[in-house]
């Protein structure tokens, strides 16, 4: 929670949250580094036939698919 963000905020804006319980929250947060992923290379590992896959679900405008592409690349 060291760093809040864009929908955390807005959630802690619209339910009014008092500043002090967040400053509490974010003092007893662990840290959480992710580590960068080297997305080039994941998609070039993935079959042509999936990235074809993904391209053409995109194209159609599904909704949310970046999160379900992010979480194929971290598999």
């Amino acid at each position: 929670m060291s760093k809040l963000n864009a929908p955390l905020k807005a959630f802690i804006e619209f339910f009014e949250i008092d500043e002090d319980i967040v400053s509490a929250a974010k003092a007893v947060s662990p840290v959480q580094e992710t580590p960068a992923l080297d997305h080039e290379t994941l998609i070039a590992q993935l079959p042509e036939k999936e990235r074809n896959e993904w391209l053409l679900r995109l194209a159609n405008g599904e909704p949310r698919l970046e999160l379900a592409f992010r979480k194929r690349l971290q598999q």
